[in-house]
């Protein structure tokens, strides 16, 4: 974990009694520590300090001091966390870098070539023909219990495999998970365990330390094997983010990528790519299993667009299925899947007029706190409801205080992708099929980089046309 200053300064900010030695630890130690943060939120309030460990982070979900934490001329993003542990791994790809890094700018620039209109235009048959692997797939197992999480990853993964360096898993054509993505799992899951544990600790684990460089060693030559390969195929006939990266230039000086930096890129959107769109396709179907008149009112409108039978979709269409997005916007609301994102101030400052803080402090703007605060989602924040997103709800609203993606210049450069993918996806999924849940389920939030559904399985019933 990143060593910061002691905290003293911070002490007007209220904070829970401490243990000795560990401080506030045992308050985030749980097998739910996503819950349990929302736990402490409800009991100390929208703005408290926590020492954990090494590190003195302060808590955020007030919308007020949020917008003041948005402010890039002063605070900046941080580095911190989980995404300080998948640095060996990840480099300086756009998630895990510092805003200083000149590769950050660098790899921005070029990148956002690839999530324009034109790029966008060519992806979306590659998510359509997947989305229809992903429906026969469920259709060639009738009745059987689907794990949500094991099949929309397969979906997310081959399309960000085929987008982002036209490489397929061959998800759909074996049952078991593709041997490289146990790699990558076992990756996010010792991030997460070390992460958590002071550094002399993560020394007395040889084991996870032999892990982790074995796995970071396989995967550098699975993602190296895949640059060459597109040499050696001519990338420039491909449409990709690997051939853009091999391609373009830097609008500013010209320079491209380095092969190191264009491998970090890669490993960047795979991780993120998938996991994040995999969840909330999830937690997306939960609400709709246990919202049926939601469920019924978007498979109406699917049925409207798409008609008697099943066509490609065209960004006309999309448009017209806008209460889908507002159905997907819910679920990030509640569920964001990327949990919240931390910020230093550039220079020492002070919050809200009161509170003083240096360059060392970390704030954690806990999204899913934020996203349920009253001040900005009224009586019922914990309700789901898709109309908070209609249009005229929108422009009611503060944009601040509904940040899924990220603020300003770090926010997610793949957001449009995702959320078309998403859109895709569960358009042709309502159409084809109704919704069975499992009664007796309650939902529970697993946590690595990324949350999501604790064993949700539900049934997909063919529908008749």
């Amino acid at each position: 974990m990143t060593q910061t200053s002691d905290g003293n300064h911070l002490k007007k900010i209220p904070s829970p009694v401490k243990f000795p030695i560990v401080g506030h630890l045992p308050y985030v130690l749980s097998r739910q520590p996503f819950d349990r943060m929302l736990q402490l939120c409800e009991r100390y309030g929208d703005l408290f300090n926590l020492k954990l460990l090494d590190d003195s982070v302060v808590i955020v979900s007030d919308p007020d001091v949020v917008e003041e934490l948005f402010d890039e001329s002063r605070f900046r993003k941080r580095v911190a966390g989980i995404l300080e542990s998948i640095r060996p791994i990840a480099g300086d790809g756009l998630i895990t870098a510092e805003d200083h890094e000149d590769n950050w700018g660098r790899a921005h620039r070029i990148l956002k070539l690839g999530f324009g209109r034109k790029a966008m235009s060519d992806y979306l048959p590659i998510m359509m023909r997947q989305t229809e692997k992903l429906i026969q797939w469920w259709r060639d197992r009738p009745g059987q219990a689907i794990d949500a999480n094991q099949d929309f990853t397969r979906l997310t993964l081959e399309i960000i495999g085929l987008c982002g360096f036209d490489f397929s898993f061959s998800s759909f054509e074996q049952e078991e998970p593709h041997e490289f993505m146990l790699t990558i799992d076992s990756i996010l899951a010792e991030a997460t365990i070390s992460h958590q544990l002071p550094a002399w600790v993560n020394q007395l684990r040889p084991g996870g330390v032999r892990r982790m460089k074995e796995n970071i060693e396989a995967t550098n030559a699975v993602f190296d094997k895949i640059i060459a390969d597109h040499h050696l195929n001519d990338s420039k006939e491909r449409s990709s983010f690997l051939a853009l990266m091999l391609d373009a230039e830097d609008p500013r000086d010209g320079s491209k990528l380095s092969k190191a930096n264009i491998r970090y890129q890669l490993i960047t959107f795979l991780i993120a790519g998938h996991e994040t769109t995999r969840s909330l396709l999830s937690f997306t179907l939960y609400y709709l299993i246990k919202h049926p008149e939601i469920c019924r009112k978007a498979q109406s409108i699917v049925d409207e667009v798409l008609g008697d039978a099943p066509r490609d979709l065209s960004f006309q269409d999309l448009s017209r299925l806008s209460y889908l997005q507002q159905i997907l916007m819910e679920s990030l609301r509640l569920w964001p899947t990327a949990p919240g994102f931390m910020v230093s101030p550039r220079s020492d400052t002070s919050i809200q007029s009161k509170y003083s803080t240096t360059t060392d402090d970390i704030f954690f703007i806990f999204l899913a706190a934020l996203h349920r605060h009253p001040k900005a989602w009224g009586d019922n924040p914990d309700s789901f409801d898709p109309d908070r997103f209609g249009a005229d709800a929108i422009r009611q609203r503060p944009s601040h205080v509904f940040r899924p993606f990220g603020n300003g210049k770090r926010s997610c450069i793949g957001q449009h992708f995702a959320m078309t993918e998403a859109q895709v996806a569960l358009t042709y999924i309502l159409y084809h099929f109704d919704l069975q849940g499992d009664d007796s389920y309650t939902l529970q939030v697993d946590h690595s980089l990324t949350i999501k559904p604790k064993d949700f399985f539900f049934k997909a019933i063919p529908r008749s046309k």
